[in-house]
């Protein structure tokens, strides 16, 4: 007579089994794994590209996207009499 077996999930994100992209998370599932981009990347977490900003933000630390000073780059529209006041568009 034979005795049940056990078995055991293999962690594949510990073992770096998984094949999740680099800008991923990977999440151990019972009999297997998943895969999520992380903030500032979009995608199916197997491939991740960066979110890109909207007009008036530009790339900043880890991909976040952050307001573009246009009076500082001055790349404004004001009167050279004027003076430019930053504000945040969304």
């Amino acid at each position: 007579m034979r005795s049940g077996s056990l078995c055991i999930d293999r962690n594949e994100c510990g073992l770096d089994l998984d094949d999740c992209h680099p800008n991923a998370t990977c999440t151990n599932i019972t009999g297997g794994f998943s895969c999520r981009c992380t903030t500032g990347f979009q995608g199916d977490g197997r491939t991740c590209t960066a979110t890109p900003c909207n007009a008036g933000f530009e790339t900043g630390p880890n991909n976040t996207c952050v307001d573009s000073n246009e009076c500082t780059l001055d790349t404004d529209d004001c009167d050279p009499n004027a003076n430019c006041n930053n504000t945040i568009r969304g």
